[in-house]
């Protein structure tokens, strides 16, 4: 939180230093606004599930006797059958461009407004928490990948503005609630030891050797959110209205999207040769940001 604060603080300082000569009471009424700024979202984090099987249980190895146990086993044993398997896994992304546009109007000390908003961030990788502790042996490789982060969103806010109470400044406070649709890339690739020795001696299907289960998909969801902003106004001249907003937007439930893998231990995504689809589910962590930006309102 300490960065919008201190980019706040010099926009402020930058806002009191234009000149007042020409500036004008901004009017009532209709007006149009543009914001462009940045986003600060801080990390990330993804909680994932597969609804996949284990690996001895897979019905595209071959049939082999390892410990006095046929492999594969059938997908009705109960060492097939159980939860599903989940992991979690956090990532820094960095801040990204917001931009922003608003339509509304102004009655008394009260703005009421529709916006529009669009921001983006390149994402990040992290090592899976999937090949660590007693899976270690078993993988010799495993990342994940979040990129090409991007969310639109459609606010109905409302404002309260102080006018000129602050050294010729107009300082307001608001909040909204609103629509939006989030979409990122997401990549995973695991790729298993390839000494088919280590894999027996871990108990499993030596067949698995050397195997990769990879997936890249785009993920998407919709969902509500709140924001509560503040800022400070200098009035130009013209009915023009410079400014300099803060907000922080926080999201109502998680984002949650699914869809197969593109390769399953170098095989198609099924647990056996035409048996059902094997399918990842990605949720996230609250996709809340910070955001601090420029604003340009025009009072018609």
């Amino acid at each position: 939180m300490t960065k919008p604060i201190l980019l706040f603080a010099a926009g402020a300082a930058a806002l009191l230093g234009i000149p007042e000569a020409g500036a004008q009471n901004p009017r009532s009424g209709w007006y149009g606004g543009i914001e462009i700024g940045a986003a600060l979202p801080g990390g990330i984090g993804i909680r994932g599930r597969s609804d996949d099987v284990p690996t001895n249980c897979d019905g595209h190895f071959p049939d082999i006797v390892l410990d006095g146990t046929t492999l594969p086993l059938a997908l009705d044993h109960p060492h097939c059958a159980g939860p599903a398997e989940g992991w979690r896994s956090r990532f820094d992304i960095g801040n990204g461009p917001l931009l922003a546009l608003q339509a509304g109007y102004a009655w008394r000390s009260w703005r009421f407004e529709a916006g529009y908003s669009h921001r983006r961030h390149a994402g990040g990788s992290s090592d899976s928490t999937i090949t660590a502790g007693d899976k270690e042996a078993e993988f010799v490789y495993g990342v994940e990948e979040l990129g090409d982060i991007r969310a639109d969103a459609l606010f109905a806010n409302v404002y309260r503005d102080y006018s000129r109470a602050f050294g010729g400044l107009t300082p307001y406070v608001g909040a909204g609630v609103g629509l939006l649709g989030i979409a990122m890339a997401y990549g995973s690739a695991y790729h298993r030891n390839p000494d088919s020795d280590v894999m027996r001696a871990l108990g499993r299907h030596p067949a698995a050797a050397g195997t990769l289960s990879a997936q890249d998909a785009d993920l998407s969801d919709r969902l509500w959110g709140v924001q509560l902003m503040g800022g400070l106004d200098r009035p130009l001249a013209g009915g023009l209205v410079l400014g300099i907003k803060v907000r922080y937007v926080t999201l109502r439930g998680d984002f949650s999207d699914s869809g197969p893998p593109d390769v399953l231990r170098s095989h198609e995504p099924t647990v056996a040769p035409g048996a059902r689809a094997v399918v990842n589910t990605l949720a996230t962590d609250d996709l809340g940001y910070w955001g601090i930006s420029l604003t340009l309102k025009n009072y018609f």
